[in-house]
């Protein structure tokens, strides 16, 4: 069987798919987006999601995770996000991610919290949507741009004033995986 390299995991689809993917076949594994706004409990802070990336990882296979999370200690979620815009989502915080990769054997090889970075992606975003405004109320309603208008222009303050930042994680199975320096991002 042929080596699947590189999988992109956007939502976590990856581990749905019901042993499709046979076990350690997969050099490397990306998820974007892993776990803000999917569950109360983040997929990445369950047991069996780590173990599965285990099992799916090849000896010498990297998974890199990109999620938004907090940068306290976990907390319950922002209540309009939560009912207005990701129901039932959660960022998890730093400890919440790593508690459950630690169980599984797997190394953090690497780690960055990007913390004033993302605010400019979300104003961009409102700014985009807002250029669309029109549109948008026509597709839906009033109600729905404002609530969109507010949660853009809310968590772009959040990122740049409050607690919200993106985790970077590189993960191997073993040492011979990881870099010994970032030289190899930029070559």
């Amino acid at each position: 069987s042929a080596t699947i390299s590189p999988v992109f995991s956007i939502g976590f689809i990856i581990w749905l798919n019901d042993g499709q993917i046979p076990p350690g076949k997969i050099y490397l594994l990306i998820n974007l987006f892993g776990g803000e706004g999917l569950s109360t409990t983040p997929i990445v802070c369950s047991k069996k999601i780590p173990s599965s990336f285990n099992k799916l990882l090849k000896e010498n296979g990297i998974f890199l995770l990109h999620t938004i999370g907090v940068v306290d200690k976990p907390s319950p979620p922002n209540k309009f996000i939560n009912r207005y815009i990701f129901p039932g989502g959660v960022c998890p915080s730093f400890s919440q991610i790593i508690k459950p990769i630690e169980k599984t054997g797997l190394i953090v090889a690497d780690s960055e919290t990007l913390i004033r970075h993302y605010d400019k992606t979300l104003e961009s975003w409102l700014e985009r949507f807002l250029s669309k405004r029109k549109e948008a109320k026509d597709l839906f309603d009033e109600k729905f741009v404002k609530m969109w208008e507010f949660y853009l222009a809310s968590c772009a303050a959040a990122f740049r004033y409050r607690d919200l930042a993106v985790f970077q994680l590189q993960i191997v199975k073993n040492f011979q995986s990881a870099h010994r320096t970032r030289d190899y991002i930029y070559s």
